[in-house]
């Protein structure tokens, strides 16, 4: 947070600067103009750019639409999950311990924002705005088998586990400000001040297999319900600093 609040501070004098020096207006995106955009993390050597992140921690593709000169619509699209698996063997004693799991989850984004840009000359581009956003928390599942195996024989206990995902819906005010570095490529930071609210679990269902190095199996069924609300109420906001580019913007005649 420290880096990202001196990287913006250094990105508005930098601003400040080359407006006090040159006033000469640069290309800046119109009606019909498109543009996409990237994080900027990082200081100087250090600097460098990462997709937007949803709440999840997911990343985001972001673009703007300009449907007028000084309004533009925004939307941020996320897509993550997938199976992940892990394998881990060691010794218990004598006997050798396997220990196999994997887990399989979905989650989904979408963020769908509007902003009213003030019109300026040079290079300077504030906005103002505000954004819905709608996350969804796919089911997850969870399978681990632990094996310990002797001269005796081998013994398995298996787990099966299915819980019921989510939702997350949140309303975003924005305020934000783009310097355009030359046409249509600009440098922004914007602050943000949202609520969100987070619902997740439901029913679960959990089935555990013991299979003994003798004997027939055993099998163990457990359900039952869950339910996990949070209302989340950003009083502090948070800073990102954006590079942009536009395209379809008309050049200079």
């Amino acid at each position: 947070m420290n880096k990202i609040l001196l990287s913006l501070a250094i990105a508005m004098s930098i601003s400040i600067h080359a407006f006090s020096q040159d006033s000469s207006s640069v290309v800046k995106p119109t009606k019909s103009s498109m543009g996409i955009g990237m994080n900027v993390s990082g200081i100087i050597s250090n600097i460098g750019f990462s997709s937007e992140q949803d709440p999840f921690g997911n990343d985001l593709v972001f673009a703007r639409y300009y449907s007028h000169e000084l309004v533009a619509w925004r939307m941020s699209l996320g897509l993550s999950g997938g199976q992940f698996q892990s394998l881990q063997t060691d010794s218990l004693g004598a006997a050798l311990r396997e220990f196999d799991s994997s887990r399989t989850q979905l989650n989904a984004f979408i963020g769908i924002g509007v902003e009213r840009h003030i019109k300026t000359s040079g290079r300077l581009d504030p906005y103002f705005g505000g954004e819905l956003n709608l996350g969804i928390i796919g089911k997850s599942r969870i399978k681990s088998s632990t094996s310990l195996q002797d001269t005796s024989g081998t013994s398995r206990i298996e787990v099966d586990e299915q819980y019921k995902g989510g939702v997350q819906f949140g309303i975003t005010g924005i305020a934000g400000l783009n310097y355009f570095l030359t046409d249509n490529f600009a440098l922004g930071a914007e602050y943000r001040l949202g609520y969100s609210f987070t619902s997740t679990g439901g029913d679960f269902d959990i089935i555990t297999t013991n299979t003994p190095i003798t004997g027939n199996p055993t099998i163990q069924r457990e359900t039952g319900s869950q339910v996990i609300r949070q209302n989340t109420l950003l009083t502090s906001g948070t800073i990102g600093i954006r590079l942009s580019y536009f395209f379809n913007a008309p050049k200079k005649g």
